[in-house]
């Protein structure tokens, strides 16, 4: 028996894990490493696809001993194992007709389908689209938008100015209401996919599960944005990093230090405190 038994910790990865160069805090490991050795299970719940999650984080399978909820929901993963445990995909056919009506509004916007292990994207002259081609996380296709119907879309997003995003996700759940959910990860990223899919219905599943099996569980979740929301609502104690935004503070049972200081090593000695 371990004093962490029971606890699970389901952790976002940008502007909570990661540090503010996309980093891995290394007070975070060495705290996850002590929580699992002691009987406790650690995820992450992220908006990221597994590439991105494994070529940012390589050492991950150390540390990470359950399932990964990917996608914000659309896949369970192994990280250890490097195979999906579950997975589902967003209407091509929906998700074309979307950026169809999106881009004859705001062709200036970015548009990002994200497919299993890369972006698809049609604006090469696009500004965020240049900054895509420059990172080393994800390759970049180049699909024109009228054969998007064609192509396996986990999600698609969205990039431009905050407040245009904000205005967008208006029109798209009022235009697509019950076919698309939008929400924000970042002040100029608004991720889009399919209603139903989340990182809240994938953990709360997972935990009606361990605990119709007779297991004791405690969902414990940290997030910093509005596309954790939910899942921090559903949390049996839910945490934020000081950086999170205020609607997220307003939920949240605790607020710990700065994603670039070690939020996630915080909450586990917060864990350690109740215990105590």
């Amino acid at each position: 028996m371990g004093k962490f038994d029971g606890y699970i910790i389901a952790s976002d990865l940008d502007g909570t894990f990661l540090g503010n160069r996309s980093d891995e805090i290394e007070r975070n490991v060495e705290k996850i490493k002590y929580f699992t050795s002691n009987g406790g299970r650690f995820t992450f719940a992220t908006g990221r696809i597994p590439a991105a999650v494994i070529n940012l984080l390589p050492r991950c399978s150390e540390y990470v001993n359950f399932p990964a909820v990917i996608c914000n929901g659309m896949w369970l993963y192994d990280i250890s194992q490097k195979r999906a445990i579950f997975e589902s995909y967003g209407d091509s056919e929906a998700i074309e007709k979307l950026s169809v009506a999106l881009y004859k509004r705001y062709p200036h916007l970015a548009f990002r389908g994200i497919g299993v292990g890369e972006i698809i994207a049609f604006q090469p002259d696009n500004r965020y689209i240049k900054q895509e081609l420059k990172s080393q996380d994800l390759s970049v296709r180049f699909v024109p938008l009228e054969q998007w119907h064609s192509e396996k879309f986990l999600k698609l997003t969205l990039r431009d100015e905050s407040e245009l995003l904000n205005r967008i996700k208006n029109e798209i759940e009022k235009e697509f209401e019950g076919v698309f959910d939008a929400f924000k990860s970042g002040d100029e990223l608004l991720e889009v996919q399919p209603t139903g899919f989340s990182k809240a219905a994938m953990l709360s599943g997972i935990r009606e599960r361990l605990r119709d099996n007779g297991e004791k569980v405690k969902l414990v979740c940290i997030g910093d944005h509005e596309n954790d929301l939910e899942m921090l609502r559903i949390a049996d104690i839910a945490a934020c990093p000081s950086n999170a935004i205020p609607e997220v503070k307003e939920i949240c049972d605790v607020c710990l230090c700065d994603n670039d200081s070690g939020a996630v090593a915080d909450l586990i000695e917060y864990i350690e405190g109740l215990i105590v």
